[in-house]
């Protein structure tokens, strides 16, 4: 045993020192080497692994795989997910609507116990638009304190009402009535609501009511038909100053008066919205349209009034500790065409021929055929909105009911009724586009009489034979120069048309511009 075990020693020490003296990698790369080239250049064998033949009739064939059972379903799973979310959202708007309704009746008998306290004072009740509007604000359960111009329209518009409603007199074409007015408003903010109830006529202090918003109706008065005139022909002193005076003065000094009761209030009252709604025509507001200057400069500077008076408030509530101005809100309304308004144009020749029988004969013959094809239209065909859409809006604005998306698009001036929103586009495009497109109808009425074989006229409305006052003459012009500025050219001009002796054929026509005589 021993020879046996230095025999392997020895064997072992050999190998070691053969191995120690070998160069292992060059080794393992002349391997590595010598099968790559076996592989590229040695020939293709396949080795075939011998198919091991089977028992015949004695194989016997594997068992069937057999699934194992699915886990029970968890107790999530075993609950019916549709038909417990349907009765869950059908019990919550059960739910929901029960407690509006508790919230409902329980504001309904507290109105009843309390009285309504919210005031809207609503300037031009008699309008068109004031009646609708009054009877939408009663169904919000507002009180309503409307200013009539006539003593008429007071007994008409309170027996419409069911007691929150209270009309005053204050008739725009006077301001001498706006103390009387504003001392009447005063004395019914002491009143008890409704009015024709029993008891105590006089409100107790808890139940008070406050002014909560104001609603100018007056700058949407339709001025007369003789306002509808050439500027040059406008009667500054008489005709414009007194629309000015109905629809931009009397409105601002009723809420220059009302101001401070709007920012005089307790806690609660000043913590909500408190509009002030001055709604204004769209189109004048816009787009100044040619002979609609006593509109158009009246409607412009209420607008600016409103803009300066919203910005003044926006930085009094700034600087203001108190924040009796910062839930005062100026909101001007466009309102365009409605169902109920009446029509500014005449319709028939014979009112556009009084609306010229003031102007001279120079006037006629220059602004004449523009002025035809001004007033004397056919009906638009825009269809007008329903009243109904002007009274949500204002209920809308009172009730602080606005959409977000109004609010930060539009800001505090929106229009609504059929064509605001045109107008409102309209006013947007540069001025010498905008003049040319509405410049378009008169320039297809030139054409027009220029290819006629035959002027259009508009005869002289007959005299009527009755013993009455008749119409009033047309003022001859005056041919004396009336300044020095005027004398080399209006006062020339003039004399020379009034020298033109009158026919009978010619005088009835002062749309035909030919000056040479039909033979």
């Amino acid at each position: 045993m021993d020879r046996i075990e230095d025999v392997l020693a020895s064997v072992e020490r050999t190998v070691h020192s053969t191995i120690q003296s070998l160069d292992i990698p060059d080794l393992r790369e002349a391997a590595n080497k010598l099968w790559d080239d076996i592989s590229r250049y040695g020939p293709d064998v396949h080795i075939q692994v011998p198919r091991i033949p089977g028992l015949g009739d004695f194989e016997i064939p594997p068992p069937p795989f057999i699934r194992s059972p699915p886990p029970p379903p968890s107790w999530y799973e075993r609950v019916p997910v549709k038909p417990l979310a349907v009765g869950v959202v059908g019990a919550g708007l059960l739910v929901g609507y029960t407690l509006h309704l508790k919230r409902k009746q329980a504001r309904r008998s507290l109105l009843a116990h309390a009285g309504r306290r919210k005031v809207v004072v609503v300037l031009g009740a008699d309008l068109p638009h004031g009646q609708a509007l009054i009877d939408g604000l009663q169904q919000q359960e507002y009180i309503v304190i409307a200013s009539v111009s006539t003593p008429e329209a007071v007994d008409a518009l309170e027996q419409r009402s069911n007691g929150y409603v209270k009309a005053l007199v204050l008739d725009p074409s006077e301001p001498g009535m706006v103390p009387v007015f504003l001392r009447s408003l005063s004395s019914c903010m002491g009143r008890r609501f409704p009015l024709n109830s029993a008891g105590d006529p006089f409100a107790s202090p808890a139940s008070m009511p406050y002014i909560h918003s104001i609603v100018s109706l007056l700058p949407l008065a339709v001025p007369p038909t003789s306002s509808l005139a050439p500027l040059e022909n406008v009667d500054l002193q008489s005709s414009f100053l007194s629309f000015l005076s109905s629809s931009h003065l009397v409105p601002l000094q009723v809420i220059q008066a009302l101001l401070p009761m709007l920012r005089n209030g307790g806690a609660r009252q000043l913590s909500t919205a408190r509009p002030i709604v001055i709604c204004v025509p769209s189109t004048p507001a816009r787009v100044g349209l040619p002979f609609t200057s006593v509109q158009t400069m009246a409607t412009a500077a209420t607008v600016q009034a409103a803009d300066v008076l919203r910005r003044e408030i926006t930085v009094a509530s700034l600087t203001d500790k108190a924040d009796a101005l910062k839930n005062v809100r100026i909101v001007v309304l466009d309102v365009g065409a409605f169902d109920l308004d009446h029509q500014l144009r005449p319709t028939q020749p014979e009112d556009v021929y009084r609306a010229m029988s003031t102007w001279t004969q120079s006037e006629k013959l220059i602004y004449g055929p523009s002025f035809a094809a001004f007033a004397y239209q056919t009906p638009s065909p825009r269809k007008p909105s329903q009243a109904s859409v002007f009274v949500k809006e204002i209920v809308t604005i009172v009730g602080d009911r606005i959409p977000w998306w109004k609010r930060k698009w539009f800001g505090d001036r929106w229009g609504v009724g059929a064509g605001a929103a045109t107008y409102r586009w309209a006013s947007y495009l540069p001025p010498r586009f905008l003049d040319a497109l509405l410049s378009l109808p008169h320039v297809l009425v030139s054409i027009r009489n220029a290819l006629a074989v035959r002027q259009p006229t508009i005869s002289r409305p007959p005299v009527a034979t009755s013993t009455g006052p008749g119409p009033a003459p047309i003022p001859e012009v005056d041919s004396q120069p009336s300044s020095d500025h005027d004398s080399g050219n209006e006062a020339g001009s003039e004399a020379s048309i009034d020298s033109v002796p009158t026919r009978p054929d010619v005088a009835d026509s002062w749309v035909s511009l030919n000056e040479k005589e039909d033979d």
